[in-house]
């Protein structure tokens, strides 16, 4: 529904766009190129992309898994809090 770029010398070196999932949530994705992580590219997309979600009527979300150490800093860093996790449970041997 919506995306934002960054680019460096001409290039896109990331990508962060909104899909419609259902008619009141947009679930975000975000991708930054090999070279170009770690520099805050992520964070920043997603905020942008986030607001303009927000303003779009919808209620933005990021799903990841906890043990994705990444994602769940570029969620936090956008601003995005914790709203639920996902428990998996095994017996003991």
């Amino acid at each position: 529904m919506v995306a934002a770029i960054a680019e460096q010398d001409g290039k896109v070196v990331g990508v962060c766009g909104a899909s419609a999932d259902s008619p009141y949530m947009w679930q975000l994705g975000i991708d930054v190129a090999p070279g170009h992580k770690g520099h805050g590219i992520a964070p920043s997309l997603t905020s942008a992309v986030a607001w303009v979600v927000l303003d779009a009527g919808k209620l933005p979300y990021y799903g990841t898994s906890a043990s994705n150490v990444p994602s769940m800093r570029t969620a936090l860093a956008a601003g995005f809090k914790p709203t639920w996790v996902e428990v998996l449970l095994r017996p003991l041997s």
